[in-house]
Order: structure tokens, then sequence, then C-alpha cells
């Protein structure tokens, strides 16, 4: 609750953000999807698919492809 008060921001909201930016980064560093979910510790890749694409809007291979051209 402080944490909203402060930032009018909730923390689950930030929370998420920090995680589709580290798996942004790691998505352009190269790393697979497997790894990237088990890094932000997802219980499936499929799980991080779903997640990514609510908050990217597109797929994270989507994203890759997008980003290298």
């Amino acid at each position: 609750k402080q944490f909203s008060k402060k930032y009018s921001y909730p923390i689950i909201k930030y929370y998420q953000a920090l995680r589709i930016e580290a798996a942004k980064r790691d998505l352009m560093a190269g790393l697979s999807v497997t790894q990237i979910a088990e890094k932000l510790n997802m219980s499936s890749i499929y799980a991080f698919s779903r997640f990514f694409k609510s908050k990217a809007g597109v797929s994270p291979s989507q994203f890759r492809n997008k980003e290298l051209f």
C-alpha cells in the first residue's frame, strides 16, 4: 500500500514491468525462450509466452524478429 501511495502505481505492475524489460533484454541477447522462462521462474515456456504477449503485445519470437530487422 505504501508503494502504491508513494508512486501511484501498484507494486505488482512495477514488478511485471521489470520482468518484461528483463525478458526483452534476454531475447535480444540471444537467450532461448526456455532459458528466459527458467530465469524468470515461470512455470513453463507457455506461461512465459502468454505473459510476454499480454504485456508486450507480441510473442517473444515476434519481438525478437522485429527488433533484429
